[in-house]
């Protein structure tokens, strides 16, 4: 009887150790504990410098596909008539990115990206950095119970488990990053601003400003004083509505109110790019399926966009001012 109490016993201890081996082999190889961020874990390392400075960007998720490419300083969406992205809106939802920690890493392999639903992840991140260097981000499920979040790197032969990842990116829609200013420009940015006068086929020069070391010149005349509040009112401008599809009948209404343009405002970067802008006139009438009010908005064409922007009448108020400057 001893000898078969002590059999089982020994054959219960051995179950035992089996388990917490077992236990011990998982915590080592499936979840090893880490506290760094993803992107010191990440090799080879990509600082948040790297991971802003790319060439183009994918974002998928549940909204659908939002795609960003990079020109000079800008970014614009490659798929919406490259209109303007936000890029100080854009950054600070990647930079979060660098803020997430790891709490455990885990085998990179079919079983557990399945397990884990990063082969058909919520979020999917894709950078382009140049010709031949590029990278993605898959962000899978989350777990309710410890609440963290699963996340792979194309780059990485290992799962990070996360915190739980509070970022707007897995629900952002491209409406959310749009930069809807009129002129989506920064002082800094600019070297000249010339508005000219149009009057049926006729083009007059209004205005000329030269912008040196932060400082605004007219005819060789500092006005930075008198003139800055004034510019920066112009340059905070945000579009009513950005129209990237309409229908024939309301194509036909808008192109009808843009022959008749009443200004040209030529905005010269310090890169030496120009982005010239064509001005109608207050907008007469309404136009209730763009929203348009009776004359109280005008139509600006970015001519490197051809997309029109519905904007407030103040505009010309602010154009004419600049004109008499």
């Amino acid at each position: 009887m001893n000898k078969r109490l002590l059999l089982m016993s020994s054959s219960l201890a051995g179950f035992i150790i089996i388990i917490l081996l077992a236990i011990f082999y998982r915590e080592i190889n499936l979840g090893e504990r880490q506290r760094d961020d993803i992107f010191t874990v990440h090799r080879p390392p990509k600082n948040l410098s790297e991971l802003l400075n790319f060439n183009s960007l994918t974002i998928t998720n549940k909204t659908g596909i939002i795609s960003i490419n990079k020109h000079q300083n800008h970014y614009f969406f490659s798929n919406r008539k490259k209109l303007p992205v936000n890029k100080n809106l854009l950054f600070s939802l990647l930079e979060k990115l660098q803020e997430i920690k790891v709490k455990y890493v885990h085998q990179k392999n079919e079983l557990n990206l399945e397990n884990f639903s990063l082969s058909y992840p919520s979020l999917k991140i894709e950078w382009v950095f140049n010709d031949i260097d590029n990278d993605d981000l898959s962000i899978g499920a989350t777990n309710s119970l410890d609440e963290t979040t699963f996340i792979t790197l194309h780059s990485e032969s290992r799962i990070f488990q996360t915190e739980k990842l509070n970022n707007n990116l897995t629900q952002i829609d491209w409406r959310d990053i749009l930069d809807p200013r009129v002129f989506p420009l920064d002082f800094s940015e600019i070297q000249r601003l010339e508005l000219y006068r149009i009057r049926g086929s006729n083009r007059k020069m209004a205005t000329s400003l030269k912008i040196e070391n932060e400082r605004i010149y007219k005819n060789q005349r500092d006005i930075s004083e008198k003139v800055f509040p004034h510019l920066s009112l112009l340059l905070s401008q945000k579009a009513h509505t950005i129209i990237d599809e309409v229908n024939p009948s309301i194509e036909e209404q808008l192109s009808n109110y843009l022959q008749n343009i009443i200004y040209e405002f030529e905005i010269t970067l310090n890169n030496g790019e120009t982005l010239v802008y064509k001005i109608s006139s207050i907008i007469p009438k309404s136009i209730h399926l763009l929203k348009i009010e009776k004359a109280q908005q005008m139509i600006v064409i970015p001519a490197h966009l051809s997309t029109p922007y519905i904007v407030s009448k103040d505009l010309y108020f602010l154009l004419q001012k600049l004109e008499n400057i």
